[in-house]
């Protein structure tokens, strides 16, 4: 443990190029030190020099770092130690390091941190909107921007966040309501089916189908081992999940169950989707299946079905059990999310069902003016017969 307690003091320690530092964080506060701590990491990586005399504070505030200065370093160089924070701090760094090199340090590597501000990072979003992406997928390049300039604020590297009041794109896309029908989902797993999905992604249908009967994300089902699986009491366990406990139990129905169940029989590994062995190096622990994104295009393009994303399968789950009428509460707690809106985008395609429930007001006026008119017609007829 890098952060301890003396006294009443958090201290923390490590080893940096063969030398051991260990200092007082100056704080009671565990988090603080460990901020501290990685802020003193940043500035050893960046060549800035942390033991400093300590003196009273000056009467005027400090000058803002210059352009040369170590404590206001260029983006490609600040990229180093937050990738090194992000590897062991964050699940997201795959995404990450993805973004940071072949996005934002081409783009940003040249600039000092308090250059990146609003004005820039608009040049950026309509560069990438020039280069074919997506708005949603340019949101989530400058969120991850600004968060990089927080944690910059944070080890004091810079001044201020120059990007915070930055803009994100305002996204209508239809697609991200898309749902897969019933018919579409035959046609899905008959084209994984094929003899070439069969052969170059033989388990993408049962991925596919643990998304659609458990609403699992994809990472989180190509990161299941057998250990996760209880076949007795037809559970699922999701560990590292983004709820607040890191993990949360999923039910299994019989269908699912049983095709787990035959695949249990035939492991060979302790991931329920190892890597194949032409991609394990003999050193190396052996490795879950990083990813199905080109097989499942393939199977997408297949099956002659409307383009279709890998995350709307999850979409999918929650809006048909919304449709079945299951109450907001169990959906919400099959998802994992911390508050009820969460779940509400995820199930607001219900239309049909809400539908339903309004023409019923039509349906229960309806049957009483019925009754109403069949009793003053019953009321005439006895009146004439007198």
């Amino acid at each position: 443990m890098t952060v301890y307690r003396r006294g009443e003091e958090w201290w923390y320690h490590f080893w940096f190029d063969g030398q051991h530092f260990q200092e007082s964080a100056n704080t009671k506060n565990k988090r603080q030190a460990r901020r501290a701590e990685a802020r003193h990491k940043a500035e050893l990586l960046l060549g800035v020099q942390t033991i400093e005399p300590k003196v009273e504070p000056p009467a005027k505030p400090p000058v803002e770092p210059t352009t040369e200065s170590p404590k206001n370093p260029r983006f490609a160089d600040f990229a180093v130690p937050y990738l090194a924070f992000s590897k062991a701090n964050k699940r997201s760094y795959g995404v990450e390091v993805y973004y940071v090199n072949a996005t934002l340090v081409p783009f940003f590597g040249h600039l000092r941190l308090s250059d990146i501000g609003a004005l820039k990072v608009e040049e950026f979003k309509q560069k990438r909107l020039e280069d074919g992406l997506k708005k949603s997928s340019i949101n989530r390049e400058v969120g991850l921007l600004k968060s990089m300039l927080e944690r910059g604020v944070d080890w004091d590297l810079t001044r201020r966040n120059a990007a915070r009041k930055a803009t994100l794109f305002q996204t209508d896309d239809p697609e991200s309501d898309r749902v897969l029908s019933y018919e579409e989902e035959g046609k899905l797993l008959a084209a994984c089916a094929t003899p070439e999905l069969r052969y170059r992604a033989p388990h993408l249908m049962i991925v596919i189908l643990i998304a659609l009967y458990t609403g699992l994300r994809r990472g989180e089902i190509l990161r299941l081992r057998w250990e996760h699986i209880d076949f007795q009491h037809g559970m699922l366990t999701v560990r590292k999940s983004k709820t607040r406990s890191g993990k949360r139990a999923v039910n299994l129905n019989a269908e699912l169950r049983q095709m787990l169940a035959l695949l249990h029989e035939q492991r060979h590994s302790e991931w329920v989707f190892p890597s194949p062995k032409r991609f394990q190096k003999p050193i190396e622990p052996e490795k879950h299946i990083q990813d199905v994104k080109n097989a499942f295009r393939r199977a997408v393009r297949l099956s002659k079905i409307a383009p279709i994303t890998f995350h709307q399968l999850r979409h999918t789950f929650y809006s048909r059990l919304a449709n079945a009428g299951v109450p907001m509460l169990v959906i919400q707690d099959l998802a994992g999310h911390a508050s009820i809106t969460m779940t509400r985008r995820y199930t607001h395609s219900a239309d049909e069902r809400k539908q339903m429930a309004v023409e019923g007001l039509l349906r229960g006026r309806d049957e009483t003016k019925s009754a109403t008119e069949l009793n003053n017609s019953e009321g005439a007829r006895s009146g004439n017969q007198t």
